[in-house]
Parts: C-alpha cells; sequence; structure tokens
C-alpha cells in the first residue's frame, strides 16, 4: 500500500471505528424513526456535485437490520475465529480507537462524476468528500488520526477562517466546519464546503438534490447522475436489454424500517414519461422473469414483494418485507451452498 493510500486509510479506519461499516457497505441502503441527529448536513454540500449519499450511525441499533446481517455474517463464515455479529466485524476492520463510538452522529458522502474518473475518490486525486456530525472535540480526532499511523503527518493552516489539516503527502485535507463536525476528502472539496458553510458558495440545488430530498428520510439515503457509460452494453444472448437504462439520467433511494418490517427503494428519473415508460417495461419484465424461477421458497417470497409503478417520468421499485423472512432466506441458501455468499 504506498502511503498517500496508507494516509487516507488510517482516517476512514477512525471513523469506521465507531461506525457499523458492515451494514452500511453490505446492504447499501438507510432507514426511518431514526435516532441520533436529525439533521443529514444536506446544506452543507458544494453546489454543482454528481451524487450523494448519507448515513445514519442509528442504523447499528436497529433490530431489524442488524437481525439480518448477523444472520448474514453467520451463513458466511467457514470457522468459529470468522466475525459473526456485526460487532465482532466492526472490530476485525479497525482495532482499537479512542474515540466514543456514541459520539458519531451521522456523515455524508459527495463526488463529482466529471472530476472523478473512479469509485476510489479518496483514494486518487480528484474530486470527493465527507462531511460528518459528531460528538467528538477536534484535538482528540485529530490526535486519533496521527496515532493510527506512522506514515500521517498533518500541517494544520487555516482556509477562509476555518481550521483546515492536510496531508504532507498529498492533496487529502481535513476541514473543521463546526463543532463536530469535520469535512474530510480532495482538498478542493475540503474549501468548498468551508466557502458554502461561510456563504461564499451555494450549497447543493438542482436535480440530484431534488432527488435527494424525495426520497423517503432513512439510516442511509443517496441521489446521484447517472453518467451513460457506467451502463452495461447489452449481449444479443442476454434477456434484458440494458440499454434502456441509458435513458436514466438520476438515480436515487433509501433504506428504511418500521419495526420489524425492512423497506428499500430506488428511484429511477428520465427526460419524458416515454422514457420512463420503456424503463419500466424492461424493469418490470426481468423482475417476472426472475419471480418463480430461483427455486427456493424463501428467495421466491422475498421476491414477490418487489413493486414497480411509474410515475410521469420516474420509474420507482420498492421493496418490503419482515426482517425474520429475510433471515429464513439467508438461512436456507447458507444452508444450500455457504459460497452463495
Amino acid at each position: 500500500m504506498t502511503t498517500k493510500n496508507t494516509q487516507v486509510v488510517t482516517v476512514i479506519a477512525v471513523l469506521l471505528g465507531v461506525v457499523t461499516i458492515g451494514v452500511g457497505g453490505a446492504l447499501a441502503f438507510g432507514v426511518v424513526d431514526i435516532g441520533g441527529s436529525d439533521t443529514d448536513q444536506i446544506d452543507r454540500v458544494p453546489d454543482d456535485v454528481s451524487g450523494v449519499m448519507y448515513y445514519n450511525s442509528a442504523l447499528e441499533d436497529d433490530e431489524a437490520t442488524t437481525d439480518i446481517f448477523n444472520s448474514y455474517l453467520e451463513a458466511i463464515s467457514f470457522s468459529d475465529d470468522d466475525p459473526q455479529t456485526i460487532s465482532e466485524l466492526e472490530e476485525e476492520f479497525t482495532g482499537e480507537t479512542e474515540l466514543d463510538s456514541d459520539g458519531f452522529n451521522s456523515a455524508i458522502m459527495f463526488y463529482d462524476h466529471e472530476e472523478t474518473a473512479s469509485s476510489e475518490t479518496l483514494q486518487n486525486e480528484e474530486y470527493g468528500g465527507l462531511i460528518f456530525d459528531t460528538e467528538w472535540e477536534e484535538d482528540e480526532f485529530v490526535t486519533e488520526i496521527e496515532d493510527e499511523s506512522e506514515f500521517t503527518t498533518l500541517t494544520e493552516d487555516e482556509y477562509n477562517g476555518h481550521t483546515i489539516y492536510t496531508f504532507e503527502e498529498d492533496n487529502t485535507a481535513i476541514g473543521v466546519l463546526d463543532d463536530g463536525i469535520y469535512v474530510m476528502g480532495s482538498e478542493d472539496a475540503v474549501q468548498d464546503a468551508i466557502d458554502v458553510e461561510v456563504g461564499d458558495a451555494s450549497s447543493l440545488s438542482g436535480d440530484v438534490r431534488d432527488a435527494y430530498e424525495n426520497e423517503q428520510d432513512g439510516y442511509i439515503k443517496f441521489a446521484a447522475e447517472v453518467p451513460s457509460e457506467t451502463v452495461p452494453d447489452s449481449q444479443s444472448q442476454q434477456p434484458v436489454d440494458y440499454n434502456v437504462y441509458e435513458k436514466v439520467n438520476i438515480v436515487s433511494g433509501a433504506y428504511y424500517t418500521d419495526g420489524s418490517e425492512i423497506a428499500t427503494s430506488i428511484s429511477m428519473s428520465t427526460d419524458t414519461d416515454a422514457e420512463a415508460q420503456d424503463v419500466y417495461d424492461v424493469t418490470n419484465g426481468a423482475v417476472s422473469m426472475v419471480r418463480g424461477s430461483s427455486n427456493n421458497e424463501e428467495l421466491d417470497t422475498l421476491i414477490s414483494n418487489v413493486e414497480i409503478e411509474q410515475t410521469d417520468n420516474t420509474v420507482t421499485i420498492e421493496y418490503r418485507s419482515d426482517s425474520q423472512e429475510i433471515v429464513d432466506m439467508i438461512e436456507s441458501l447458507g444452508g444450500q451452498n455457504q459460497n452463495q455468499f
């Protein structure tokens, strides 16, 4: 691992040490009736970014979600030494941290497709940032980052009236937006967030923000532009015409729970109602092909809970299920073949 990657991983490790990274990474969606902070920091995101994703740490206290993920971990474990709960996975990934896990509230990531060539935004000299809301004091947070790696050297400076810490090895930076609120990412993204904070620049607006705010509030919520080059080309032998998804210009979604019920929604927006109809037809056809074809009763039950609808130029896929149904499916598939996960 390069020095540059090591220092970025150090910062991420500090954050992940107090966040349930497994659930967020595995489910990639987010929740209703959330505890913790009630502010998702969207007003602090710079304008003209291509995508945002929000995560609320109250997810780790949600019983329905943790039941599902713990069942998943148990299904993929090959020995007693493998992590079988969220807590065990967190410890394996992050080790010990001096920061109080209860002090992490929420985070929102932002990035720009035009300046970001890959998903490794924070590991390359490209545009992207992460704003996180915590109860941590500045000194303890910075000290923890420096203590985590011998390769990390932070230089304290000031930008537009706010403290900023830069890494000597590259353009990664950490900015202090307010008490316990930090932004970490490429230096230009950090500076943009500070400019928004002081009123010298506008916060996110336009189609991405509209799509984001139209989604159900959740533990994890996202919205992003969809570059056409990210859509895979359809092959002649494939039953699904993926090319229709080139008509989608904005995708958004959320993951939320209500008691023991979990729900996920994905919305795809196009320029016209007719294009949305094409997306609906292909998506509905693909789901219909999958229904009843899995040879697994529990999985078929879950698939039957998928609903697809079109409203004007937007197609929405919604899934709801009792968490126990998902646990039963995971245990069933895990029993058939552990390697399916």
